[in-house]
C-alpha cells in the first residue's frame, strides 16, 4: 500500500470507531492485502487518534493467542493492537451503550513491563524478569464489520483486532507464585454467572514464546529490537 492509501484507510476506520459505527466497505485500492499492510494502517490509525482526540499510546493488546483461533483467522501467530489512553477506564466506571458498536467483553490477563528487554527469544522465563505486575482486565471489543472474516485478517489487524476499550484491575506485584494457567475468567451479570473459561494453555508453557508479547516483536529479535517499558 502506498502512503495515500494507508492514510485514507486509517481515516475511514478511525472515523467509524470514534462515531461508534460500523466500518464502511473499503475501496479495493485502500484495503490492506497483507498482514504487513495491516500494521502500517494500524500505525497510521493511531496517528489519526492522536490528532483527533489528543490520546496517547497506553499499551498493547494481543489477539489470536491460541492455535485454533490463529487457524480460524489465517494468521501464524498472535496479532497485536494498540490501546489508547482515552479508552482505558478505571474499574467501576459506568459506560453508555450508545458509545459502542456491537460490543462484547473478554476476560484478560494484563502485564505491566517495567524494564526494556535484552532482546533474543521471548519465553515465559526470559520475560518474567521484566514484568513488574500482573493484573486482571476486561477488554471491550466491537464487531464493526458484521461478517468480519469476509473483510480479511489484514483489515482486522489494521483495526486493532476488534479493540475498543480496556478496564484494568488491581495490579499484583508478587505474581510469580501465581499459576496463571490455572486462572479462570468468569463473567457475571447482576451477580449471575453467564460464562467461565480457563486461561489459554500457552501460559503454562515456559519454553515457548511468551503469550503476552506480539509475534512481530519476537520475529525481529534477531535484528536486536527490544520490548520497551512504558
Amino acid at each position: 500500500m502506498d502512503a495515500a492509501a494507508i492514510s485514507r484507510c486509517a481515516a475511514l476506520i478511525g472515523g467509524a470507531r470514534l462515531a461508534a459505527a460500523p466500518v464502511p466497505d473499503l475501496a479495493d485500492a485502500d484495503r490492506p492485502e497483507r498482514i504487513a499492510d495491516g500494521y502500517s494502517v494500524q500505525a497510521a490509525l493511531h496517528d489519526y487518534f492522536r490528532e483527533h482526540t489528543g490520546s496517547t499510546l497506553a499499551g498493547w493488546k494481543i489477539g489470536a493467542t491460541t492455535g485454533s483461533m490463529q487457524a480460524y483467522l489465517g494468521v501464524d501467530g498472535p496479532a497485536c493492537g494498540r490501546m489508547m489512553s482515552d479508552n482505558v477506564y478505571e474499574n467501576g466506571t459506568s459506560l453508555a451503550a450508545s458509545g459502542f458498536c456491537n460490543p462484547g467483553i473478554e476476560c484478560e490477563i494484563g502485564l505491566r513491563i517495567g524494564a526494556d528487554s535484552a532482546g533474543g527469544a521471548y519465553t515465559r522465563d526470559s520475560v518474567g524478569d521484566i514484568v513488574d505486575t500482573v493484573f486482571p482486565a476486561i477488554e471491550i471489543v466491537e464487531n464493526r464489520y458484521g461478517d468480519f472474516l469476509a473483510r480479511g485478517t489484514p483489515t482486522l489487524v489494521a483495526d486493532d483486532f476488534f479493540h475498543k476499550a480496556c478496564v484494568p484491575g488491581a495490579e499484583i506485584s508478587d505474581w510469580r507464585d501465581i499459576d496463571l494457567a490455572a486462572l479462570v475468567g468468569r463473567t457475571r451479570i447482576d451477580g449471575v454467572e453467564k460464562a467461565a473459561a480457563p486461561a489459554p494453555r500457552s501460559w503454562a508453557t515456559r519454553s515457548k514464546p511468551f503469550p503476552g508479547l506480539p509475534t512481530r516483536w519476537r520475529r525481529r529479535a534477531s535484528n536486536s529490537p527490544r520490548v520497551r517499558s512504558y
